[in-house]
């Protein structure tokens, strides 16, 4: 790998000439301080605003919820012949060879599962 020149030797004699600089230990705890002491409140939102916030935050999902169920339909409406397509495609029909399931029916075919 080549070494290239430095273009700037100015600039690095001059900053390892500065003093570092200097900072206080206990800087953190003078910041912390200075905060504390100053009682000045921003106010984004007015006092009961801040206390019922959650309560209307929840209201207005709670209406949200239930508008959209009133609005979504109930039950689609499918012809049989449709039903009996898809379950003679996926083969039910022949892994259920009684009709209607009862108690009899299951007791004749040994009641298990």
């Amino acid at each position: 790998m080549k070494q290239e020149p430095n273009e700037n030797d100015a600039l690095w004699r001059a900053l390892g000439e500065a003093t570092p600089p200097m900072v206080s230990p206990f800087f953190a705890r003078n910041v912390l301080r200075a905060t504390r002491q100053s009682n000045e409140r921003v106010v984004f939102l007015p006092v009961f605003l801040q206390r019922w916030i959650g309560a209307l935050a929840l209201s207005c999902v709670v209406i949200g919820f239930l508008t959209s169920l009133a609005f979504y339909p109930q039950y689609q409406t499918r012809d049989l012949d449709s039903v009996e397509i898809f379950d003679i495609a996926a083969g039910i029909n022949e892994l259920v060879p009684v009709q209607e399931i009862t108690l009899a029916s299951l007791a004749s075919h040994g009641g298990g599962f």
